[in-house]
């Protein structure tokens, strides 16, 4: 059984790597998504999944690293207007909320993790 957290995972792409993991059926997968832009309804009910609606910023979201094998990180603000009008409010989420992520699986002593960050360009 290969544990798998995912981050910013109710989205568009991240729903579809949710899906994607699930086709393995001895993965068991933990996403961890604020809905900011992604739904509910965009993942796959399945028994295998569990849904925690968080932020990566949230200080209680350490315990859902135990036991954990890989990790794919994929919440960020993707919305570069926003983004130029706050930029310390994207920075505090995007840098800090990945720093944050990394923080959880060196501590953990995860074997494996996965990195994506996204930045669109429209």
């Amino acid at each position: 059984m290969t544990r798998i957290l995912c981050t910013g995972s109710a989205g568009f792409i991240g729903s579809h790597l949710v899906e994607r993991l699930l086709e393995n059926k001895s993965n068991k997968i933990i996403v961890i998504d604020n809905l900011n832009t992604g739904k509910l309804s965009n993942l796959p009910k399945n028994k295998n999944l569990k849904v925690y609606v968080k932020s990566i910023l949230d200080e209680d979201i350490d315990g859902l690293f135990d036991e954990v094998d890989i990790v794919f990180h994929l919440a960020a603000l993707t919305r570069p207007q926003w983004s130029i009008e706050h930029p310390l409010e994207a920075d505090r989420i995007n840098v800090g909320g990945t720093l944050k992520i990394l923080k959880h699986c060196l501590w953990k002593i995860l074997n494996n993790i996965i990195l994506k960050m996204f930045l669109n360009k429209y």
